[in-house]
């Protein structure tokens, strides 16, 4: 058991690797998300679907470029918690992080599709 404030190098090491997984996780969603984009190229006049409107496509463009920054502040923020704190929040921090690109995902998949 470490002293109060300072955690075990495994502990740390947990903690590095998470953090890697998030900022995999943000970076991909930040520069792939967007491309979704290009599902628009198939739309024609009068086409009915959401991302043949301005709006959808705003919606799949920026989604993803507002939602991974926040979520890699917010996750980072929660892994380099420490003490008590860390442990009643630091992980929940990182996971409602990746479950926040998780759903930027879903909402980009879900329009494109």
């Amino acid at each position: 058991m470490s002293a109060p404030g300072y955690e075990s190098t495994s502990e740390n090491v947990v903690r590095a690797v998470l953090a890697l997984v998030l900022i995999a996780f943000a970076g991909f969603t930040f520069l792939v998300g967007p491309i979704g984009v290009m599902a628009s190229d198939g739309c024609s006049d009068g086409d009915p679907r959401f991302i043949c409107t301005v709006g959808g496509q705003r919606t799949v463009a920026f989604t993803p470029l507002i939602t991974a920054p926040v979520a890699l502040v917010v996750g980072l923020a929660g892994l380099g918690m420490s003490g008590r704190k860390q442990h009643d929040w630091g992980l929940a921090l990182w996971a409602a992080a990746m479950a926040a690109l998780a759903v930027a995902w879903l909402v980009v998949a879900t329009i494109t599709s």
